[in-house]
């Protein structure tokens, strides 16, 4: 996260002055990696100030799907194996979260 970035160029003879800044907004997950069941979905709370659009992918949509409503995040695993989700902010950076799938009974 970029919190602040600013720069200034004064130049006394001319009385030029350029002033520039750049801000990032803040974007985090409650936690950053789980396991779960084949079917057992699980939710995690965003934490953002982000004043543009929140978008979530899958590194592979056969094995989890994903959602974004209210700052939660909301995944669907659909089939055993180990899948990254990202979640994107159109102001604020990206955050992943790292999830294994197992079988109903598995001992992760």
């Amino acid at each position: 996260m970029i919190s602040s970035i600013s720069f200034s160029f004064v130049n006394s003879s001319n009385a030029f002055f350029l002033s520039s800044s750049l801000t990032k907004g803040l974007l985090d997950l409650a936690s950053k990696s789980g396991t779960t069941t084949v079917g057992n979905n699980i939710t995690v709370e965003i934490t953002s100030d982000n004043t543009g659009d929140l978008s979530c992918t899958s590194s592979d949509p056969e094995t989890a799907t994903c959602t974004i409503e209210n700052n939660e995040l909301s995944i669907k695993p659909l089939k055993t194996g180990n899948v990254t989700i990202t979640v994107n902010g159109s102001k604020c950076g990206s955050e992943t979260y790292n999830l294994t799938i197992t079988e109903e009974g598995d001992t992760p």
